[in-house]
């Protein structure tokens, strides 16, 4: 009897196995072609100018599924952050919806930016913190990006 079971328990599994697969993937391949579908969003630079002086000239840009897109230029050192590194090392910086987000030093000074995503595509936003000013910083939207 207790073979019996056994062969009929895995008999039952094969043939729900068989039927998952009818229509050619199992659940795990579709998850994996959905999650395929979604885009990289992340913040990388270019150096355009160095000056020992004054520090380097950058472009910043923001790669949406390998396309760079130009969001703005700056001067200073770059530092990009994405994912849960964002909120693990700038907790009080960046909002909690951003995705990518990126500073910029330069003598006390820092520009921040930030993307979030949207309907369209993704939302970049940028603040200014200068040295020594006690007003904080606002945010302010400069682009909009939509994906083709």
């Amino acid at each position: 009897m207790k073979k019996n079971l056994t062969f009929i328990i895995i008999a039952i599994t094969a043939f729900m196995l068989f039927i998952g697969n009818v229509n050619g993937q199992s659940k795990n391949t579709a998850t994996i072609i959905n999650s395929q579908k979604q885009k990289t969003v992340k913040f990388v630079y270019k150096v355009i100018k160095k000056n020992e002086e004054i520090g380097a000239t950058v472009d910043i840009y923001l790669v949406v599924g390998g396309k760079k897109n130009l969001v703005s230029s700056a001067l200073g050192g770059v530092h990009p952050v994405e994912g849960n590194l964002i909120k693990e090392r700038y907790p009080y910086t960046f909002p909690d919806n951003a995705i990518a987000a990126c500073l910029v030093t330069n003598a006390g000074s820092a520009e921040y930016f930030y993307a979030v995503k949207t309907k369209k595509g993704y939302d970049i936003f940028h603040a200014i913190d200068e040295e020594g000013s006690d007003e904080g910083y606002e945010w302010e939207k400069i682009k909009a990006i939509t994906p083709k």
